[in-house]
């Protein structure tokens, strides 16, 4: 690994120098292999400053480094623990389209257990009510907050749909002038003012820029505007914001914490929202590249709400209990492949299937084509053919266990497909009271939670 950079940024004061200084590199990568983009933050300081101020320990860092390893292993014994709340680690929070996701990790043992994991749904008159959903949200969240305990430090994850995240390719420079051709390509490619944006950059090609006379840039862009709401909103319930980071480093993470992706893996991961899905290339395990898709969890459920002519409530019932019938029958067959009850489920499957799979078929089509041009294109135009293939998709987000929507890419695509599993390596502390939904098949919903909450690790 490449030895870390001697010169550190100069630090700034004036708040000139700070919005200066901001512009280069407000996303600050914390230090694990994996990038964690951030918007770090100092929340005591901001309304004072109005701006975005450096963390004391971003002073010490060269912001075109390579990051550090980010330790795999469940064990916390002889691991460096980020000052905590007594043995309670500062919290994860995940604010979705519909809900909010909680999760608390502590140390027990030199082990790392999960403490708490709690999910609220946003009521629905607050979602249809856009005037007043600022101030309804606003108490929802401090009331959501103070039923469950939740106070002190905090780590928050931003949708997808209020960052923009780009790979950028420049010509061959030294390293101090990356972040100005960064700075010139941002501009250029924004349509707001830069002064009103905030971004950084992670290199993704550094130990290959003089080989390929070319620099890979993954750049992550966001409105002042919309981090000062996060935090205003955040620090009105009580909380401390330590750090607030677009959700999908987040959901990383939590894989390669769960041993998910391998350093050798090139690998896919199609985050299934309510309203905005993700799909993303991991390499060298670093996103590589990353955008938005139109086939969300929304689009599915109203084709499904269509074809059967019934309520968005009964689509989602369809669903669940589909895939519910579809492992259950899996799991007889393992069992008892030749068994009269298997045949019996099996028969019964076959239409419930077959209608399910005309109910979802122009999405899920639609969505094989976006994989497949969003990997030629980071093939072709990014890597110049250089990677041609990739080893496995790795679904998460709430139509994750949608049992149909698996064997459908696997049949397209002709490559494995793996579920997101965000407990697999983590154990729940015996003195926790949580949700045993929350331990099964929902515990998916909390993968972004997680990897906030694992921001305890250095």
């Amino acid at each position: 690994m490449p030895p870390e950079e001697k010169n550190p940024p100069p630090k700034s004061t004036s708040k000139s120098d700070l919005d200066k200084d901001i512009i280069k590199k407000i996303f600050s990568q914390n230090k694990r292999k994996n990038l964690r983009s951030d918007f770090l933050i100092d929340a005591s300081q901001h309304r004072k400053e109005h701006s975005f101020l450096k963390p004391s320990n971003s002073e010490k860092r060269n912001f075109s480094e390579p990051e550090t390893n980010f330790p795999p292993a469940p064990s916390l014994k002889g691991k460096r623990l980020k000052k905590r709340l007594k043995n309670k680690f500062p919290i994860g929070i995940d604010i979705g389209s519909h809900s909010i996701k909680i999760v608390q990790l502590a140390q027990v043992d030199h082990q790392l257990k999960v403490l708490k994991m709690i999910k609220e749904e946003l009521p629905i008159e607050i979602m249809e009510d856009p005037e007043n959903y600022h101030e309804e949200f606003l108490k929802f969240l401090c009331s959501t907050l103070k039923k469950n305990n939740i106070k002190g430090e905090v780590y928050v994850a931003i949708g997808n749909d209020k960052v923009d995240i780009q790979t950028i390719s420049l010509q061959q420079m030294p390293f101090k002038e990356i972040p100005g051709a960064i700075r010139s390509e941002v501009m250029l490619k924004s349509k707001k003012n830069i002064d009103d944006l905030s971004f950084d950059y992670v290199l993704l090609n550094e130990n290959e820029m003089k080989k390929n006379n070319s620099i890979e840039a993954l750049v992550s862009t966001a409105v002042k505007k919309d981090i000062l709401e996060y935090i205003d909103t955040l620090e009105s319930c009580g909380l401390k914001v330590l750090s607030i980071e677009p959700n999908i480093f987040s959901l990383l993470a939590s894989l390669m914490y769960n041993e998910k992706i391998k350093s050798t893996d090139v690998a896919l991961i199609l985050d299934f929202g309510g309203r905005v899905s993700n799909l993303s290339i991991v390499r060298n395990e670093k996103i590589q590249y990353t955008r938005s898709i139109n086939i969300n969890g929304y689009a599915i459920i109203s084709a499904v709400k269509k074809y059967y002519d019934v309520s968005v409530a009964e689509a989602e019932h369809f669903i669940k209990d589909l895939s519910r019938s579809l492992n259950v029958f899996l799991k007889n067959m393992d069992g008892n492949p030749q068994g009269k009850s298997a045949n019996m489920v099996n028969q019964e499957l076959v239409d419930k299937t077959f209608m399910m799979r005309n109910a979802v078929l122009i999405p899920f089509d639609k969505l094989i084509s976006d994989i497949e041009h969003t990997f030629k294109y980071y093939s072709y135009r990014l890597t110049k053919s250089e990677i041609t293939g990739y080893d496995k998709i790795i679904l998460s987000g709430g139509l994750a266990n949608f049992s149909l929507l698996t064997s459908f890419i696997e049949e397209k695509l002709n490559v494995p497909v793996e579920i997101d599993t965000p407990l697999s390596i983590l154990e729940v502390d015996k003195r926790a009271v949580i949700n045993p939904e929350y331990l099964g098949e929902s515990a998916l919903r909390f993968s972004v939670a997680i990897g906030l909450a694992l921001r305890a690790i250095e």
